[in-house]
């Protein structure tokens, strides 16, 4: 599924549990997402591609839901309020053997810590952006630090 806008939640819903072992890409905005939802997209356990491209309406107990998602390859998500503890949390303690781009692009809470957890958290990871994070931008950002941690992976910060 193609990013999808403004589409109703009910319609969602159902159409995550008629699709819930088959569906394998969610392309998605996140206008209408919330707990429940990401509940019965965590369901969905042949998803290998979650991109929701503005996570502003989902926050820490969000994340929560997302640990099921046992064989992403590609997550996307853009824009979060997610906190810094809940981000240290959900890539400290999973495991994405799978996972090879992230974005966390605009997520306001990412910091040198958080990339730490994930280098750990996805030793296959060939693509990452934490483009427009304010960790990025602040004074005592230490940009070649994050490049040397990343070296062999594609990262796009400005």
């Amino acid at each position: 599924m193609e990013k999808m806008k403004n589409i109703p939640a009910d319609f969602l819903e159902s159409l995550l549990r008629t699709k819930q072992t088959t569906l394998r890409a969610l392309h998605i905005y996140g206008d209408i997402l919330n707990d429940d939802i990401i509940s019965l997209i965590s369901k969905c356990k042949a998803l290998q591609v979650l991109h929701i491209m503005t996570c502003k309406t989902l926050f820490d107990s969000s994340l929560l839901h997302l640990y099921r998602l046992k064989s992403l390859r590609s997550l996307k998500l853009r824009h979060g309020y997610f906190s810094t503890n809940a981000l240290l949390a959900y890539f400290s303690k999973n495991l994405f053997q799978h996972l090879t781009y992230l974005s966390l692009s605009r997520c306001l809470h990412v910091t040198m810590q958080v990339a730490k957890v994930i280098k750990t958290s996805a030793p296959n990871l060939k693509e990452l952006s934490f483009y427009l994070c304010p960790f990025i931008v602040a004074r005592d950002f230490k940009r070649a630090e994050l490049e040397r941690m990343f070296n062999k992976i594609e990262l796009l910060l400005d």
